[in-house]
C-alpha cells in the first residue's frame, strides 16, 4: 500500500499474489518467472508441483519448454497431460471412466441438472489455486481433508441458460473415517481416497442441490507452507480460517498472504486509519526527511538512503474503534539496511525481496524522497507503508516549512510535534 504527498505521482506496490508474475526483476530461477495457464506444469493436474523431485513421475519437459502444449484429456475434459506422459495414463482410466459416468447421469437429470453440475465442476476446478492456502501447509493435511459445502446461486440470463455463482456455506476439516460414514451409504463401491502428498491438501466440495452422485467433487491442491511464513513473520499470527474461505469464493480469486493470515476487522480499519493518517501528514514526514538526510548538502543520498519511521498506535475499541498514532524511532537508513523491513530472507516465499525491489527503486521516480513508515502492530506487508515525492516539489514545500518556523535543528522534536496525534 502507497500513499504519497501532493501534487506526486502515485505509486502502487504490488500485492504479494503477483510478486511472483513481475517479469523485469532478476530471478533466481525459471520457476518465477510468469507462467502460461495453459502451457506450463504448474496447472497440470497430472503432475503437481509438489511432487516433482519424484525422478519416476518427473515431466523434465513441461518444466523446461514453454512451447510444449498440455493435452486435455477427451473423457473427463479435467486431466491435463503431455506426449511423455502417456505411459502413465492407465492409472488415469478409472478415475475418467467415473467422471463420464456422472457426465451421462446429469445429461438422465435434464437440461438444468446438466448445466449446474457443469458449472460446479467448472468452479472446482477454476477454485484449486483460490485453496492454495487453506490449512496452511500443517501436517493436518496428511491425515485429514477439508470437506466444503457450498450455497449456490442462479440466474436467469437473456440467453435462456442459467447463470451458477456459488457461495461458502460452511466447512470442516475431518478424517477419512469421516467422509466414508457420511457419505458412503450412497456409493455401492467403497470410497477411492486419493493418496495424500507432501505440501497438498486434499478438498471435498459438495453441493448439495444436486442429486446424488454429482454432489461431490474432489481435487488435489497444492498449499503455500504457511508455518515457514508464521514463524517469520506474524509469530501472534491470528487467523479466521472460515471467513478468509469465504472471502475467497465470494471474490473468486486467490488471496495475498497478509489477506490470508489477519482477517480481523480492527487490523483491516487499523490500515485504512493509518492511510488517512499518511495522507494528511505525508507532505510534513518528507519535509523532514529532507533535513534529517542533509539532503541540501548531499542530494545523492536521495539515491541510496530512505527515511524510515517506525510508529506507536495506541487503540480505543470503545463506543467504536479509534487510532492515535506518535513516533516511536525515526533514522536514516541505507537501501542495504531497508532489507530486513521486507523480511528479505522468507523462505519458500521470495516475496519480501521483489517487494522492496519495485517499491523502493521501480515505482517511485527518479531521484524521489522516499520515507518508509512501520507499524510493527501489524502484519507484514500491511505494517510498511511508502511516501515519495518528486525532487521538483521539494524547494517550494521545504520554504513552505520553514517560513512556519517548524524545522529546527532537532528534526525529530519537529516530526514529533507535526504528526503526534493527541
Amino acid at each position: 500500500m502507497v500513499l504519497l504527498a501532493h501534487n506526486v505521482k502515485r505509486i502502487r506496490i504490488p500485492s504479494l499474489s503477483t510478486l511472483i508474475q513481475l517479469e523485469h526483476l532478476p530471478y533466481p530461477s525459471k520457476h518465477w518467472q510468469k507462467l502460461s495457464l495453459s502451457n506450463t506444469c504448474d496447472y497440470c493436474d497430472r503432475h503437481l508441483q509438489a511432487i516433482h523431485n519424484d525422478v519416476s513421475t518427473v515431466c523434465a519437459r513441461c518444466l523446461s519448454d514453454r512451447d510444449i502444449k498440455l493435452r486435455t484429456c477427451s473423457g473427463c475434459t479435467l486431466r491435463r497431460y503431455c506426449e511423455c506422459q502417456k505411459n502413465d495414463w492407465p492409472q488415469h482410466r478409472q478415475m475418467c471412466l467415473s467422471s463420464q459416468q456422472q457426465h451421462e447421469l446429469r445429461k438422465l437429470h435434464g437440461p438444468h441438472i446438466d448445466a449446474r453440475h457443469a458449472a460446479f465442476e467448472r468452479f472446482s476446478k477454476k477454485s484449486r489455486r483460490i485453496f492454495s492456502f487453506l490449512l496452511f501447509g500443517s501436517d493436518v493435511s496428511q491425515s485429514h481433508i477439508l470437506l466444503i459445502y457450498v450455497n449456490v446461486e442462479e440466474h436467469i440470463t437473456t440467453t435462456s441458460k442459467p447463470e451458477f455463482r456459488f457461495l461458502f456455506r460452511e466447512a470442516h476439516i475431518v478424517t477419512e473415517s469421516n467422509i466414508v460414514s457420511l457419505f458412503q451409504s450412497r456409493y455401492k463401491k467403497p470410497i477411492q481416497f486419493e493418496a495424500a502428498q507432501t505440501n497438498c491438501v486434499r478438498i471435498w466440495l459438495v453441493d448439495d442441490g444436486l442429486p446424488v452422485g454429482l454432489d461431490v467433487t474432489n481435487c488435489v491442491v497444492e498449499c503455500v507452507n504457511m508455518q515457514a511464513i508464521r514463524r517469520q513473520v506474524w509469530p501472534d499470527m491470528q487467523c479466521d480460517w472460515p471467513q478468509m474461505m469465504s472471502r475467497c469464493l465470494a471474490e473468486g480469486r486467490e488471496l495475498p498472504p497478509d489477506e490470508v493470515v489477519y482477517c480481523t476487522q480492527a487490523d483491516d480499519q487499523r490500515v485504512v486509519d493509518n492511510q488517512k493518517w499518511l495522507k494528511k501528514n505525508g507532505e510534513n514526514i518528507v519535509m523532514v526527511g529532507l533535513v534529517a538526510m542533509g539532503v541540501q548538502k548531499n542530494p545523492k543520498k536521495l539515491a541510496t538512503e530512505c527515511f524510515v519511521i517506525k510508529i506507536d498506535v495506541q487503540e480505543e475499541t470503545m463506543p467504536s474503534p479509534r487510532f492515535r498514532r506518535s513516533v516511536r524511532h525515526a533514522t536514516v537508513q541505507t537501501l542495504e539496511e531497508i532489507k530486513k523491513l521486507y523480511h528479505y530472507d522468507l523462505s519458500g516465499y521470495g516475496s519480501g525481496r521483489h517487494l522492496m525491489i519495485q517499491s523502493l527503486l521501480v515505482d517511485p521516480p527518479r531521484n524521489s524522497m522516499r520515507c518508509i513508515i512501520v507499524d510493527n502492530g501489524l502484519p507484514f506487508a500491511k505494517s510498511i507503508q511508502l511516501i515519495a515525492m518528486a525532487p521538483e516539489h521539494f524547494t517550494h514545500n521545504y520554504l513552505k516549512l520553514s517560513k512556519r518556523k517548524v524545522l529546527g535543528s532537532d528534526w525529530l522534536s519537529s516530526l514529533k510535534k507535526l504528526v503526534d496525534e493527541k
